[in-house]
């Protein structure tokens, strides 16, 4: 496992390359995420919505196993506003891989998640951390937690972005209301980790930025 320091320095790397759309303290925490979650044997990470790579990385450089990065890579199209930007992805995305000599751990699969869902739903048992930042209207985000969630193993991890997007926070509160609270998902004292997040302070609710971390009960 790498020092924190060393960490930091790679995703800065990384985000001078790929866009900062990872803050550097929710990028030190996905790779803490990932060594936490596959430490004991090689294991699965399933990211929903790659988009250049910064988060990719962070989870590729921690996992220790295998990482599958969902994402359709048809340019940046937020539905939530009128942002967008068309341009593809994909090679940003495989550039970032070999940058960060990662390319032997990370699976890409260029669909959307649900079409991605419809193709992995077969062979997906255990996923030991679920990254979802994919579409950002509630329908998508609630799918997105319905489906792939329930393939969390007891003990593995979600980690929810986006959370300051009122539509993915409404899908987000409303699957842990219905099926996430009930199936033993709770907060990780993110302080335990020694991040620090001085704009929110809320580690112990397990949230850094915008991203929330969550631990299926063993």
């Amino acid at each position: 496992m790498l020092k924190d320091a060393e960490v930091v320095a790679l995703y800065h790397k990384v985000a001078a390359h790929a866009e900062e759309m990872v803050l550097e303290q929710e990028g030190l925490a996905l790779y803490k995420a990932a060594c936490d979650a596959t430490a004991v044997q090689q294991g699965i990470v399933v990211e929903i919505g790659s988009f250049k790579g910064t988060s990719t990385a962070m989870l590729g450089l921690g996992v220790n196993g295998l990482l599958i990065a969902i994402d359709p890579h048809e340019g940046h199209k937020d539905t939530t506003s009128k942002e967008h930007d068309e341009k593809p992805t994909i090679g940003v995305l495989y550039d970032t891989l070999r940058l960060m000599d990662i390319q032997h751990k990370v699976a890409i699969l260029p669909a959307r998640s649900e079409a991605a869902y419809a193709a992995l739903s077969v062979v997906l048992k255990d996923i030991d951390l679920l990254f979802v930042d994919g579409g950002h209207t509630f329908e998508e985000a609630y799918a997105d937690f319905f489906f792939y969630a329930k393939h969390i193993r007891p003990g593995g991890y979600l980690v929810a972005d986006d959370l300051g997007y009122a539509t993915v926070r409404a899908a987000f509160d409303r699957w842990m209301k219905e099926v996430g609270w009930a199936r033993g998902f709770r907060p990780i004292d993110l302080s335990t980790w020694g991040l620090h997040d001085p704009e929110h302070n809320r580690l112990h609710e397990g949230c850094v930025a915008k991203m929330a971390f969550f631990q299926r009960s063993a």
